[in-house]
């Protein structure tokens, strides 16, 4: 949960909304205390589920960095090979008949090793790429599960006021800013 909401408060706002109910004896609004309730443990799933998310996207961001950490090592590995077989056939058009089909062999060895490290160092970057569209995915999920638990907490505190003041047109109005977190709620939980 974001820093200075707990759970805690939101129960302090169940109870105060409570009493001042039985204080005023409002009818139509006995039922703020079951919703403030119901706000509150919907303010708390939204705020446990985007801590957890929050954690996913770190770890595709760790993953796409390692997966690009170990492409760039293959790419430098790949970009080595081009160096020693470029020296190796400058190497054997300059030396005798004798030891240029040795360097000619070497460059040979040298450029075959090449094909393997930049499949591998394609493969890694594919890798990362994937890593990190993952991450972004995750991270439009948490932020509608952060705007979602901002509405749910609005609308305990709004639930709160309508029952110290006796205003039921507040209490309506909570509703709705609650079904509008529920919406973001829906929407983080169900986009991919």
């Amino acid at each position: 949960m974001p820093e200075g909401y707990s759970t805690r408060e939101a129960v302090h706002h169940v109870e105060h909304a409570h009493h001042s109910l039985l204080e005023t004896g409002h009818g139509k609004l006995r039922y703020v205390p079951v919703a403030a309730a119901i706000l509150a443990v919907c303010a708390g799933l939204s705020g446990i589920i985007a801590g957890r998310l929050g954690a996913q996207v770190l770890g595709q961001r760790n993953e796409a960095l390692m997966h690009e950490v170990t492409a760039s090592d293959a790419w430098n590995e790949y970009q080595a090979e081009s160096l020693k077989a470029h020296l190796y056939e400058v190497s054997a058009q300059t030396a005798p008949a004798a030891a240029a089909a040795s360097f000619k062999a070497q460059a040979s060895k040298y450029r075959s090793e090449q094909k393997p490290l930049m499949s591998q160092a394609r493969s890694e970057e594919k890798a990362r790429d994937a890593a990190l569209f993952s991450s972004t995915a995750l991270e439009v999920r948490k932020s509608n599960l952060e705007i979602s638990l901002a509405f749910f907490e609005v609308a305990i505190v709004l639930t709160s006021i309508a029952a110290m003041i006796s205003r039921p047109a507040l209490f309506w109005l909570s509703g709705v800013i609650g079904a509008v977190g529920l919406f973001f709620v829906l929407r983080g939980l169900l986009s991919s």
